[in-house]
Formats: structure tokens, C-alpha cells, sequence
């Protein structure tokens, strides 16, 4: 798979429809740039606009991938001619090289569709470091959005089978969770988890119970410099851990064991609460 063909297939058909960047960014529900970066070749598609997206430009997933339009009759008539040549080959005495060499046709044109396919999958996963990759991605896939301005990736953390990461956007911040790929391990899926997204200064916090483990994840950005310490209970014990960077912080947590999801309470330098159990201020504990 060449993202270079496939960008100038999609830029010749988008061309084809009379449509501009925009108006079919706004018919996949993605930003006009991510149509610009699939037409110069810097980028593929996502899986999750790709079945649209062939839609929308009158070409079949294939064709995408392949970068290419093929005539729609050219494999039916591919495939009867390996099925006729194979009837009359007593009749017609076609040869045995013949027949391993239609055989070898075939079996070529299949592991290049599985390449293909495996080419893709990889181009829809990123790594922890990829910061560049990730803005872009939760950008495009962003529920709650305020503003055109883009999304600012401020922390990562890999923890199990998962990849945590913190953003920013128009005064809000909040999480997405990245699967583990299971073909390429170390990378991680574009299909992920939002976390609701909290004003800045807030805490945000997540809880993941599987296979007999609980994680809790707190994050914050732009907390006040009041905010030292944060706290939560669990299996009866209280946890109290400091907050590095009042500006973004991403803490992972993992216990084994399941249990209830607990209230995480943000302290002060002298480890006092700042906010009651209903989010409003303790003036006292804020000198």
C-alpha cells in the first residue's frame, strides 16, 4: 500500500465530485487538514471514516488501499478463467507449469491484499512518543468540542495494556485510553476511550476493573499552586500522593484486587482538603 497513490486517488476523485478539502471534511466528520494530510501522502485514512470515505468518492475500499480504480469486471473474469482453464485442462492438456504458475498468480494477489491490510493496520497505530500523531488523532475524534483550536497532548503513560493520555483544549482537559495492538505490541490502536473532560484546575480521574485488578488514573492541568497532594481510599487503606506539577500531572495507579470506586480529594500543603465532597471551596484550608 503506497500513501502517496492513495492520496492522489482520493485528491482526483474529491476533484472528480466538485467537492473542496472542506466540504468533504465536513461529510466524514474530520478536519479539512486531515484531508489535506491523506492527499499529500503524510497520512492514511482512519478506519473509522474509511468505508465513508470510499463512499463519498464513488470507489471501493480496495481500490483506496490499492491507490488505484479497477475495472469492476477485471477479477470476476480473473477468477473464470483459473475456474475454465482447470475444467479443460484434461481436454486441452494444459501444462503443469502452466496451472503453478496460475496458481502462483493467485496466491500473489493474495498476500498482497493481507499486506495491504497489514500495512494499513499498522498506519492506524502510534506510539507513546508520538505526540504529533496523537493531537491529531484525538482532534479528529474529539465529542466535546469548544472551538476549531486544536487539542495539546500534555502527558503520556503506558500502563499494562494501555496507553493513558492527557490533553488540553480551550480551557478543558481530560483523557483518552489507547488499546495495546495485539499484532504490533509496543503500539497502540486509534480506537480508544474518552473520559469526559473537566474544566482546567479540576481533577480527572478514571477507573479501569478487569482480570482482577483496579486502576485509577488522576490527572489535573493548570491546578492551583494550593494544590499539593491528592488522596483516595482503597481496600480500607488511605493513598496520598504528591502533585509534581500543579501545571499537568498524570498519575497510573494499578492494585490487585477489585474494588468500589473511590472519591479522590485534592489536599493542601498540610495534607487538609480543598473542597468539600460537593466541589465547593474550604476557604480555610486555602491560606
Amino acid at each position: 500500500m503506497d500513501a502517496s497513490k492513495t492520496g492522489k486517488l482520493i485528491a482526483a476523485k474529491r476533484k472528480e465530485k466538485g467537492l473542496t478539502q472542506k466540504e468533504l471534511a465536513e461529510r466524514l466528520k474530520v478536519t479539512d487538514k486531515a484531508v489535506s494530510k491523506w492527499e499529500t501522502g503524510r497520512g492514511m485514512p482512519d478506519v473509522s471514516v474509511l468505508e465513508k470515505l470510499a463512499e463519498e468518492l464513488g470507489v471501493t475500499v480496495s481500490e483506496m488501499l490499492n491507490g488505484s480504480e479497477v475495472e469492476k469486471e477485471l477479477l470476476p473474469e480473473t477468477a473464470d478463467k483459473i475456474i475454465m482453464d482447470t475444467i479443460k485442462s484434461s481436454e486441452q492438456k494444459v501444462s503443469r507449469k502452466r496451472l503453478i504458475a496460475i496458481g502462483a498468480g493467485v496466491a500473489a494477489a493474495i498476500l498482497m491484499i493481507c499486506g495491504s491490510i497489514l500495512v494499513y493496520i499498522f498506519a492506524q497505530t502510534v506510539t507513546a512518543d508520538d505526540i504529533e500523531t496523537l493531537e491529531e488523532s484525538i482532534n479528529n475524534r474529539i465529542v466535546f468540542r469548544y472551538s476549531d483550536e486544536k487539542v495539546q497532548v500534555l502527558k503520556t503513560e503506558s500502563t499494562r495494556d494501555k496507553l493513558v493520555v492527557l490533553y488540553t483544549h480551550k480551557g478543558v482537559s481530560g483523557l483518552y485510553i489507547y488499546n495495546e495492538s495485539r499484532l504490533f505490541p509496543g503500539r497502540y490502536s486509534d480506537l480508544s476511550t474518552e473520559v469526559m473532560p473537566k474544566k482546567n484546575g479540576e481533577i480527572v480521574e478514571y477507573y479501569i476493573v478487569n482480570d482482577g485488578k483496579t486502576t485509577i488514573i488522576a490527572a489535573g492541568v493548570d491546578f492551583p499552586q494550593e494544590a499539593c497532594y491528592y488522596s483516595y481510599k482503597i481496600f480500607g487503606i488511605e493513598q496520598t500522593f504528591a502533585i509534581e506539577d500543579q501545571k499537568a500531572f498524570l498519575d497510573v495507579h494499578t492494585y490487585s484486587g477489585s474494588e468500589e470506586l473511590p472519591l479522590i480529594t485534592v489536599l493542601n500543603k498540610d495534607k487538609k482538603p480543598l473542597y468539600d465532597d460537593f466541589g465547593r471551596k474550604l476557604e480555610g484550608n486555602w491560606q
